[in-house]
């Protein structure tokens, strides 16, 4: 099959550039049909559809001229708008039951003019997007205090994504292998003095925090080719959608010594995502990126996050209450 991923905003749903983007899908859609009725076409679409990042998408044109809606359910903290600007999940739960039911909730109105009034192939045409990749967040100590090794909450400093100053773009994305090999990497001594891998319930994810020294960086020095300077992308690691910002967080401003937060999704927190979109009925789950394990290097580790699909494919269906 074929799938369909464009992310850049688009003004409103009836726009020109919505409803060619719209022709070109159902026209793929036609053809691979035509030729060999077993392909797919899938449309990637953002973790909610009430027009995230600028994205004013017509989902329910998405959805007559595609097979699959891959909900894409990671890098929701593109814009922060509420609260404090720190560190947080990638994914968290909440959001994601909150993404997921707006879709079925946009979706069935016109499943029951088409259909039975179920929802049924509203449900099925879903699919949950996770991630298997975690953010680094340099921490920014404050006018009065540094931040502690061992602190929960990690400031983060202002990188606008499209409008908004706050956004994930202060953070690094990291593979879930890499993660796991930071922290593995850290002696004991570490792992006490800033708390080890700690659990936020509500969000449903792991964090744990690092300790860094390195020399101190000059303030102005602007060669990009230069091994002195070092800089936050502030950008997606593997997809163009999220173009290179023109504002660079720079390290140049920090001390010697920075703590570094990590945030990730586990195979506990992803076993509760599996099993909620079991309890909906969607069409299935899919990791964002299967390389982002190392089964080679660790292969335990890589087995538990394959395992935690057992919780879509053989839980039985249940009250998706129970889940929240």
């Amino acid at each position: 099959g074929i799938v369909f991923d464009y992310e850049s905003p688009i003004p409103h749903a009836d726009s020109p550039e919505s409803q060619a983007y719209v022709k070109l899908i159902g026209a793929t859609y036609t053809k691979f049909h035509s030729q060999n009725p077993p392909l797919q076409v899938s449309t990637c679409v953002a973790w909610s559809p009430d027009d995230i990042d600028d994205r004013h998408y017509p989902i329910r044109q998405f959805a007559k001229v595609s097979d699959l809606l891959y909900v894409m359910d990671y890098d929701t903290q593109s814009q922060i708008t509420q609260g404090p600007c720190i560190a947080n999940a990638n994914a968290p739960f909440s959001g994601m039951k909150l993404g997921l039911e707006r879709y079925l909730e946009v979706l069935r109105n016109d499943d029951d003019d088409n259909n039975d009034g179920g929802g049924v192939a509203a449900s099925t045409k879903l699919i949950l997007g996770v991630p298997w990749y975690g953010y680094r967040y340099p921490c920014l100590d404050d006018e009065n205090a540094r931040t502690r090794p061992d602190a929960r909450f990690c400031p983060i400093k202002q990188v606008p994504f499209r409008g908004i100053n706050c956004s994930d773009a202060a953070g690094r994305e990291i593979p879930y292998s890499k993660i796991l090999q930071t922290y593995y990497a850290m002696t004991a001594q570490e792992k006490q003095r800033t708390g080890g891998i700690r659990r936020d319930d509500y969000q449903d994810a792991s964090f744990f925090n690092t300790i860094v020294t390195a020399p101190m960086i000059p303030k102005h020095n602007n060669d990009p080719n230069s091994t002195t300077m070092t800089k936050w992308e502030g950008v997606r690691r593997r997809t163009a959608s999220r173009p290179i910002s023109t504002t660079v967080v720079d390290d140049s401003d920090v001390s010697s010594t920075t703590v570094y937060q990590y945030w990730f999704d586990d195979p506990q927190g992803l076993r509760h995502k599996y099993a909620y979109a079991k309890s909906l009925s969607l069409g299935g789950v899919g990791p964002f990126t299967f390389d982002d394990l190392d089964p080679v290097a660790q292969p335990n580790e890589s087995k538990d996050m394959w395992s935690a699909l057992d919780a879509f494919t053989t839980t039985k269906h249940m009250d998706h209450d129970s889940l929240e």
